[in-house]
């Protein structure tokens, strides 16, 4: 009998539209943004992230999560949600999902 695994997505934010390092939100986050960046978030894929194969609550509680920051006059935090199967991102902007697939940079692929 083949097991068929259900699709897996991440969810993370970028500091703007036009950027493509994630911020992944970490496996252990509760939510709680006065607790510092490192408990909630990573730009390391390798740490324990946090994943769901129901995609609607994914994208529901990046969502949620990122219309908690505090306004930034030189950032515009923008909701992603990462693709786990083929490692690419779709932005939430102006209220809706893109549909789009970016491939997110990741450190040390930059030579």
């Amino acid at each position: 009998m083949v097991s068929k695994q259900a699709q897996q997505y991440l969810i993370g934010y970028i500091f703007k539209p036009t950027h493509n390092e994630v911020h992944y939100v970490r496996k252990e986050a509760t939510g709680d943004l006065r607790r510092s960046y490192s408990h909630n978030f990573t730009t390391d894929r390798s740490d324990e992230l946090k994943a769901s194969s129901d995609l609607e609550m994914a994208k529901n509680q990046i969502v949620k999560l990122v219309n908690k920051f505090h306004d930034d006059i030189e950032y515009t935090f923008t909701p992603v949600l990462i693709n786990a199967a083929n490692n690419t991102f779709q932005r939430y902007l102006e209220g809706k999902w893109l549909d789009e697939a970016i491939t997110p940079f990741i450190k040390g692929s930059e030579e």
